[in-house]
C-alpha cells in the first residue's frame, strides 16, 4: 500500500518514467530448484494460563431522588417534554417538546477518475501500463499447494498451514497460507505469526531482505474474522534467509478465538535452503525522474521472469516518507514491471531530491535489492 507516511493502494502498479531517467541495474539471486514433497504434521497446543475469578461486589441501594428530581420525573413521564424552573422558581416544560435530530442521508463514495496509462522505456522497447484496478477481496485457497500442518483446533474448527513446497532456494520470497474452516454457528477470529529459525517475517536483519511490511506505514488491523459456515484462505509473505542450509525450521503460531474459546497453536515445519545457481538470479533495472519512476525485473537471459513476483518500494524525500507495502493477495504484473507517478504525491516531490530502495523476490529467486537516487531539479 502507498503511505506518503499514509497515502492510497492505487499506486501499486502505475507504470512510468520519463525519457531522460537513468538507469540503475543490480544483479541479485530464477529457481529450478527441485522442490521436496510436503508431509503433514499436527499442530501443538500451546498451554495458556487460566483465568482466575474475579470477587464480583453487590451494588449498594440507589440514594432516594430529591423533591423536586421526583416532580421533574413525573413531569416528564406525563408530557413527554423536558421540565425545568423558570426564573419564579415555578415548573415549565419546554415547548415545543425537542424533535430528534435529522440526519441527512448518505450520499455514495466518489468513484476515482482511472489515470492514463503512463510509458516505461526499456531497451529501446515501450511498456504502457494502466493503472491498476484493486481486484474484488477473495479468500479462496491458492490451488496445488501442499498442506504441511493440520488439526481441528477448536470444536468445529480446523485450521491448516499450506505452502508450495519443503524445498526453496536460499534468499526465496515465500507466500504460504493458513486455512480455516467453520463449521461452528460463530465467526472465528484468526491470528498468525510466521518465523525461520526464529526469526520474525520482516526482521531478518539483511539489508537485501524483502521488507513484508515498513514498520509504522499503515494502521493497526484487526484479526480477520471468518464467518460461520465459511473456509477462508489467509496468505502471507516471508523471506527466507540467504544462507544455503538442509535443516531450516519454518515455524507458524496462529491465536484462534471462537465462541468464548481460545487457542494458540504452533507447528514446526523442516525447510531444504538450497544455494542459487545462476538461473536463479534477477536483474533490476530502475529508472527514475521528477514525474514518475520505473522498475523492471529480469531473468538471468534478460526476460521476463516466471512465476509470481512481489515488489516493495520506500522513497524518502527531506520531509517526507512513502511506502509501496507488499500484499500478497495483490495483482500480477504479468511484463514484472511497476512504476508510480509523483502527480498522486506532494508537488515537493517534483523538485527536491528523492532516495529509493526497490526489492523483489518471490518462490523462485533470490530477493533483489536496489539502492539508487536523483538529484534535486534545479
Amino acid at each position: 500500500m502507498w503511505f506518503p507516511c499514509c497515502l492510497a493502494l492505487c499506486l501499486v502498479f502505475m507504470v512510468g518514467c520519463g525519457q531522460n531517467a537513468a538507469p540503475v541495474a543490480l544483479h541479485a539471486a530464477s529457481a529450478t530448484t527441485p522442490q521436496a514433497p510436503a508431509t503433514p504434521v499436527g499442530w501443538t497446543i500451546e498451554p495458556t494460563p487460566a483465568p482466575q475469578p474475579t470477587p464480583t461486589q453487590r451494588p449498594g441501594p440507589l440514594p432516594p431522588l430529591s423533591p423536586d428530581a421526583q416532580t421533574a420525573v413525573a413531569i416528564a413521564t406525563a408530557t413527554g417534554a423536558r421540565p425545568y424552573k423558570d426564573s419564579t422558581g415555578a415548573w415549565a416544560t419546554e415547548s415545543p417538546a425537542r424533535m430528534p435530530p435529522t440526519v441527512a442521508p448518505l450520499r455514495p463514495p466518489p468513484t476515482p477518475t482511472p489515470l492514463p496509462p503512463v510509458q516505461c522505456q526499456f531497451d529501446g522497447r515501450t511498456f504502457s501500463v494502466a493503472a491498476p484496478v484493486a481486484p474484488p477481496v477473495s479468500h479462496a485457497a491458492t490451488p496445488g499447494l501442499a498442506t504441511l500442518a493440520s488439526g481441528e483446533v477448536l470444536p468445529g474448527v480446523v485450521v491448516e498451514l499450506s505452502l508450495s513446497a519443503t524445498s526453496f532456494v536460499a534468499g526465496a520470497v515465500i507466500r504460504p497460507e493458513i486455512r480455516v474452516h467453520n463449521a461452528t454457528m460463530a465467526p472465528v477470529t484468526v491470528s498468525s505469526r510466521l518465523s525461520v529459525n526464529g526469526v520474525g517475517a520482516q526482521f531478518t536483519g539483511e539489508p537485501r531482505s524483502f521488507p513484508v511490511v515498513f514498520p509504522h506505514s499503515r494502521p493497526y488491523v484487526p484479526p480477520p474474522a471468518v464467518p460461520a459456515g465459511e473456509t477462508w484462505s489467509l496468505p502471507s509473505l516471508v523471506q527466507l534467509p540467504f544462507s544455503p542450509q538442509r535443516d531450516a525450521q519454518f515455524e507458524a503460531q496462529a491465536d484462534v478465538s471462537a465462541g468464548g474459546q481460545f487457542v494458540r497453536v504452533q507447528a514446526d515445519v523442516p525447510l531444504q535452503l538450497t544455494a542459487p545457481t545462476a538461473a536463479e538470479e534477477l536483474q533490476l533495472d530502475m529508472r527514475a525522474d521528477h514525474q514518475q519512476w520505473c522498475l523492471r525485473a529480469t531473468d538471468a537471459q534478460g526476460g521476463t521472469p516466471s512465476g509470481r513476483l512481489f515488489m516493495a518500494l520506500q522513497a524518502r524525500g527531506s520531509l517526507d516518507q512513502t511506502y509501496l507495502d507488499p500484499r500478497p493477495d495483490q495483482a500480477e504484473s504479468p511484463q514484472a514491471i511497476w512504476a508510480g507517478s509523483w502527480l498522486m504525491s506532494d508537488s515537493r516531490w517534483e523538485t527536491e531530491s528523492v532516495a529509493f530502495s526497490a526489492w523483489v523476490g518471490g518462490e523462485q529467486y533470490v530477493t533483489a535489492h536496489v539502492d539508487t537516487g536523483i538529484p534535486p531539479q534545479p
